[in-house]
């Protein structure tokens, strides 16, 4: 919602600023298009794609999004994920800063302040930490590698040590007051309760911070017992001798300790009507009451109108002749009639003194007061007595500004020489100016007791500062700036004068010293290094007059003339720096040898731009020749001849370059066009081949018939066959891929269609087994005859002919010759032998032998050059001859049949 309201907020202000423009609406609707566009993602489900791309824009921009909105976004979001991504990954600097403002996660900050590569995401990160064992890792782990970092962690550890103590010292002062409340409460406190507990309550008020619910609860039920103990003692204190006892106490007052005690005064003389009707003598009472009761509404009239006297005091002082502000001060004092014979206030004083001094002709408190005309009451000069106002006028200025700016320092000696001054004087003539003195030596007490307290810390926390540079030294440039800028914050500080601020000041130095002396030994080597370097130049200058003494310019080619001039500047720039004064000379004969070389190229240069010139207008020509290809291979000749050229001074080059590579690209446009035309064609025929190859997945992945696969294989291949060769390279990997996932669905097509004729010779060779035992007596013959549809050739003749066998000779009660029954169990023992070895399983140890008979007529077959069978060839050829054969010897049947049947299981798996 937040969010919303910024870019709402946002469209209003680009609205308003259209101003009616038809353009400027036109903008500020694309504005508003986009925005609409950025609060929809901002407001779209974390984990959805809309999210992902309000994160990217967020962290790399888009079109239309100003770095302003992005910046606003951040600032608005609450996402913590959205956020560690923008301090990771942010494209811009302010970006990854904006959202590292956000970030709260202490391991994330750590993280950052470890391991980024941007100095200030790694002190923002430092800064932002608020864990102190993540703390303490940052300046253990930068220490020595990355001194910013370190002290800069260095100092969130300060902080956060400082703040603690400041909570504990809080926390002391808290116990204190609730001991202290309690101690009231309990009657162990004498005088006005209500007023200690006032005190109290305002002294808990000004602490800062939220106390525990343990102090906060002890302190209030303390007060409030202590509220109930004064009201229990009010009675006595509402006695008249105890009023007339606290009023003679205030009246003895002088008027600063009575303003300290305003509260107690104003107490009891709310008191005071209850009390004086108890008392036997209530005049007495009034009489001592009148005087205080007096002065403080006389007080209370000041107290209205003293800032605003106070402000044409100062305003009269810069022009003492505003009739109209004087009129206004008079009014004002004339509503604070001080009646009492205490003593007024210095600036009520103040402010009559200038009235008094305008009508009576005498100078204003603000100035020195003047002798009259014609002579001095004190025995001065009247001209003296000029002089020395002024001069004291000047001066007071002076410390009043001091003190204003807070500069301390400089207010304490103005003020020592304006008691210099003061003494000089006559003794008579002193007073006044002394009187004048006090208030701004008041100030100056003031302001050196304030620096006292607020500096200290401060210097404090400086001298550990460069206690720490000094332990952990920077790079020598920035610790000398380090050390100078902590310099100048010591001396802004003013300083206070105590003892404790010149005993930090002895530590600051020291640190300083300390701190300073590698970029002492830093200073020699760059001061080594600025002779080198002159020395260096020197040679250059040398080596320059050298060559241009040895022969003519003209000689040389334009291209080593160039590189001359190019190679000598470089290594003139590469000696730097030197000391301004003392390369002077070097840098006169430096110029003087380089500006030799620059006319002779200026000459030079106006052949070649001649050159370049006809080489344009021969650039500018091919872009209607009509051999394209005879074009494109000129250009590229004319760039070459152009390089070859060498350069004209660089602006003009980068000029007429950028022509001749216009020129040039209208050209190479022309082929990029039948390029493009030739990858939009094969942009085409990959899709094609891509829908071919998404229809072939698709019918894989939902398991197709056979008849889909082949179809939808034959189209991909044909398709891929079709596409150019840069396509079918490019999407060979994944048709082959494919072909192979289709090959070999239709090879489980193939095994699913098998292991079901499988399946069906099975079952009919069992029902004609059936049949063949019922001849031997062992069951009945089957009621039907075995169903042959589907099965082999071979094997369908062999079944019916043993089943009508079968048949007729049960009907004629025959019995099948047991020399037939043999052979076929031989037979049926070497096809189970064989299928054994096929699907490599072990055959019984009374077959071993069989067995390596046959897998020595296996091998000869193989060596002798016979054909080779697939192996699912003769799986299946296996099978058929098992099924076929029959009949055999009842007895054996059962364990032959379960071995076939695990070897061709086995086999199958595989």
């Amino acid at each position: 919602m937040i969010l919303k309201r910024i870019l709402k907020s946002r469209r209003g202000a680009d609205k308003a600023a259209t101003g009616g423009d038809s353009q400027s609406s036109a903008a500020s609707a694309a504005s508003g298009s986009v925005t609409v566009d950025l609060d929809a993602l901002a407001t779209a489900a974390p984990d959805s794609r809309e999210a992902d791309q309000f994160r990217e824009i967020l962290a790399a921009g888009a079109p239309g999004i100003t770095l302003e909105t992005r910046l606003t976004c951040i600032d608005a979001s609450l996402d913590p994920t959205l956020l560690a991504h923008l301090a990771r990954s942010g494209r811009e600097l302010e970006i990854r800063l904006a959202a590292l403002e956000h970030v709260v996660g202490d391991r994330l900050l750590e993280e950052i302040a470890l391991h980024d590569r941007v100095t200030r995401v790694r002190q923002l990160a430092v800064a932002r930490l608020t864990s102190e064992d993540g703390l303490e890792r940052v300046f253990q782990a930068s220490r020595g590698q990355d001194a910013r970092v370190a002290r800069e962690a260095r100092q969130r550890l300060d902080e956060i040590a400082a703040a603690r103590a400041e909570q504990e010292a809080v926390l002391d002062q808290r116990r204190q007051l609730c001991t202290e409340a309690e101690a009231i409460s309990a009657g162990e406190r004498s005088g006005p309760l209500g007023a200690l507990l006032d005190r109290l309550e305002n002294r808990w008020g000004g602490l800062v911070g939220v106390p525990p619910d343990d102090l906060a609860n002890r302190f209030r039920a303390a007060v409030t017992a202590g509220r109930a103990l004064a009201e229990q003692q009010s009675q006595a204190h509402y006695s008249p001798a105890a009023i007339g006892e606290v009023l003679t106490t205030l009246s003895a007052l002088d008027d600063a300790a009575l303003t300290e005690r305003l509260t107690e005064l104003d107490r009891t003389l709310a008191e005071l009507p209850e009390a004086s009707a108890a008392s036997p003598n209530p005049a007495e009472l009034e009489a001592l009451a009148a005087p205080l009761q007096q002065w403080r509404e006389d007080l209370r009239a000041w107290h209205a109108h003293r800032g605003t006297v106070q402000a044409l005091l100062a305003e009269l002082q810069s022009n003492p002749g505003d009739v109209e502000r004087e009129r206004r001060l008079a009014g004002l004092l004339a509503e604070v009639p001080w009646r009492t014979s205490r003593s007024k206030p210095a600036q009520l004083r103040d402010a009559e003194r200038w009235l008094s001094g305008e009508r009576s002709g005498t100078a204003p408190p603000g100035k020195s007061p003047g002798p009259p005309e014609g002579g001095d009451a004190h025995g001065a000069r009247p001209d003296e007595m000029q002089r020395q106002q002024q001069a004291f006028d000047t001066q007071y200025q002076q410390v009043s500004d001091a003190l204003d700016d807070g500069d301390l320092r400089r207010a304490r000696r103005l003020l020592g020489r304006m008691h210099k001054r003061v003494e000089q004087l006559p003794r008579k003539a002193r007073a006044p100016f002394e009187e004048r003195l006090k208030p701004l030596a008041v100030r100056v007490q003031e302001l050196q007791d304030w620096r006292r307290f607020a500096v200290l810390p401060k210097q404090e926390t400086l001298c550990r500062r460069m206690e720490e540079i000094a332990g952990t030294p920077l790079e020598p440039q920035e610790q000398y700036d380090a050390i100078q800028g902590m310099r100048e914050e010591w001396k802004a500080l003013g300083g206070s004068d105590s003892r404790e601020s010149r005993a930090l000041w002895e530590r600051f130095q020291k640190a300083a010293d300390t701190a300073f002396e590698p970029c002492r030994v830093w200073f020699h080597a760059l001061h080594a290094q600025r002779e080198a370097n002159l020395e260096e130049r020197q040679r250059i200058c040398d080596q320059l007059d050298t060559f241009l003494q040895s022969r003519p310019l003209d000689e040389l080619d334009s291209k080593a003339l160039d590189e001359i001039y190019g190679v000598a500047r470089e290594a003139w720039r590469a000696a730097s720096p030197v000391d301004p004064q003392r390369g002077r000379q070097a840098k006169r004969r430096f110029r003087r040898a380089m500006d030799a070389i620059s006319e002779e190229l200026k000459r030079r240069r106006g052949g070649l731009r001649e050159e370049k010139k006809r080489l344009l207008e021969a650039a500018h020509a091919l872009e209607t020749m009509e051999d394209l290809h005879g074009a494109i291979r000129e250009a590229k000749r004319l760039q070459q001849i152009w390089r070859d050229l060498g350069p004209l001074p660089p602006g003009e080059e980068r000029r007429r370059h950028r022509e001749l590579q216009q020129a040039c690209d209208k050209v190479f446009g022309r082929l990029r066009g039948e390029r493009q035309h030739q990858e939009q064609q094969h942009t085409e025929e990959q899709q094609q081949v891509e829908a071919q190859a998404a229809a072939l997945q698709k019918i894989l992945e939902e398991n197709g018939e056979e008849a889909q696969i082949k179809q939808a294989l034959q189209e991909l291949v044909s398709a891929h066959g079709r596409a150019a060769d840069i396509v079918r390279r490019r999407l060979s990997r994944e048709v082959d891929e494919l072909r192979r996932d289709a090959r070999l669905a239709l090879a489980a097509w193939q095994r699913r269609r098998w292991e079901d004729g499988l399946n069906a010779l099975r079952d009919a060779a069992t029902k004609v087994r059936a049949a063949e035992r019922a001849v031997e007596g062992d069951g009945e013959l089957p009621s039907a005859p075995p169903g042959m549809h589907g099965l082999p050739e071979g094997c369908v003749e062999n079944l019916q002919a043993r089943w009508q066998t079968a048949v007729a000779m049960q009907r004629d009660a025959n019995r099948y010759e047991p020399a037939r029954l043999e052979s076929a169990a031989e037979q049926r023992q070497r096809l189970c032998v064989r299928m054994e070895i096929l699907a490599g399983v072990d055959s019984p140890d009374a077959d071993r032998d069989l067995r390596m008979s046959l897998q020595v007529e296996r091998l000869s077959a193989s060596l002798g050059g016979g054909e080779h069978d697939d192996p699912t060839q003769s799986l299946e050829r296996l099978a058929h001859e098992w099924y076929a054969l029959g009949p055999w010897p009842a007895d054996a049947s059962g364990q032959m049949e379960q071995r076939f049947w695990q070897a061709l299981s086995r086999a199958m798996e595989h």
